[in-house]
């Protein structure tokens, strides 16, 4: 036997143990969990990426509109082209399957963050819209990016709570917005309020690159804050979640045209403004591509709302606003049918799994029981015996 096929039976030896092990070890998953969870950086990209985006309007008010002259739709567009950018450019999202995430996700916040920062310094409608433009690019390959990301980490049952978390930052930054703009441009600089706010607002995220940089692990078995026995669960974890030691980078790019051509991905895809559809999206999904795939149809369709949105609420129909108000109560009446429909199409798809692998192993599903053995304990949120999908 020659020395590279040592080598080899070495290798698939170990993958054997690990996955034996991922049999044996059914428990130790909450410290690893809460080491995890411990790590805030990315909420707090979050929180600084809802400022960056939506600082647009306290700039107006602080001036932006009459010192760049704008007229009739101008703003509007303004509010439009970041959307029109973050949608055209979701399938970005797959880059955090196939670059190495902490080098990606530098990437984007500091070019996110640097463009947010240059806001301040236009002197024009026009340089204003292509900086707009250019920030929804980068926001795109970070925020549906995260989402993606969780579920290199977790379980399918533990999503849905770590995004709630990160999800929640939006509505955080919402809360203080206002007061925080108020505060930058309350006081008398030599440079114009407007201005001073997208500088204030910007220049923390470019801080925050580095952070990432050094901070986020491209996988739970590279996290510095996780000793040795701690990464151990977690590459038998990702024994059991995809039947890997380690996820292998790249796009396969069958899987992607499956779940292009899967009904559920452009349903899904419709009703974003549900609150728990990314965790829906990502869990319905029984590969990598898949999953990353399902991400980027829901963010290129869910963003064509606030296509929608920006332009319905006319300033002239104030203060009742009937018009924008009945297309998005018409809008809510349809997607309460997409979730039923939606619903059915999963269940039926059950149903047909139960009849090929036994409803025995989807009812220890729905109750958190998963009976480990040596046949079902590899690649178990995968497509096969244990996968059910999630209504």
């Amino acid at each position: 036997m020659t020395t590279g096929q040592v080598k080899d039976e070495e290798e698939r030896g170990d993958g054997a143990d690990v996955k034996k092990q991922a049999v044996e070890d059914v428990g130790g998953l909450t410290q690893c969990n809460n080491q995890i969870d411990f790590g805030a950086e990315k909420t707090v990209l979050h929180l600084l990426a809802t400022l960056d985006r939506s600082n647009i309007g306290n700039a107006r008010i602080a001036g932006m509109e009459e010192a760049l002259e704008l007229h009739g739709s101008d703003y509007q567009w303004l509010l439009t082209i970041f959307y029109i950018a973050y949608a055209s450019f979701g399938p970005l999202t797959i880059a955090w399957g196939v670059i190495p995430p902490h080098i990606w996700i530098t990437i984007t916040v500091l070019c996110w963050g640097v463009i947010a920062t240059l806001q301040s310094t236009v002197h024009s409608w026009q340089a204003l819209m292509a900086l707009r433009f250019l920030l929804g690019i980068f926001e795109t390959g970070f925020g549906p990016g995260v989402v993606y990301l969780l579920s290199f980490f977790y379980l399918r049952h533990e999503v849905g709570a770590r995004l709630g978390v990160f999800l929640s930052a939006s509505p955080l930054a919402n809360t203080f917005a206002g007061a925080l703009a108020f505060g930058i441009t309350s006081g008398h600089s030599h440079l114009a309020n407007w201005r001073l706010l997208f500088l204030v607002e910007g220049l923390p995220t470019i801080l925050m690159a580095p952070v990432a940089f050094f901070v986020l692990p491209d996988s739970p078995d590279t996290a510095r804050f996780l000793n040795e026995d701690e990464k151990r669960i977690t590459r038998d974890r990702n024994v059991r979640r995809i039947g890997e030691v380690q996820r292998v980078r790249g796009v396969v790019w069958k899987d992607m045209g499956a779940a292009i051509y899967d009904l559920k991905s452009w349903l899904l895809a419709i009703f974003p403004c549900v609150a728990n559809i990314l965790p829906w999206v990502i869990n319905n999904q029984g590969t990598d591509t898949g999953r990353g795939t399902g991400v980027i149809i829901l963010n290129m369709i869910g963003q064509c709302g606030p296509f929608l949105g920006t332009n319905i609420f006319d300033p002239s129909d104030a203060p009742r606003y009937t018009k924008g108000m009945s297309i998005c109560a018409v809008f809510t009446f349809l997607i309460g049918i997409l979730v039923l429909t939606l619903r059915t199409l999963l269940a039926r798809q059950n149903h047909k799994l139960d009849q090929k692998y036994g409803a025995h192993l989807n009812e220890a599903n729905k109750q958190g029981e998963h009976p480990i053995n040596e046949e079902n304990a590899v690649g178990r949120e995968n497509y096969g015996p244990t996968f059910r999908f999630v209504l």
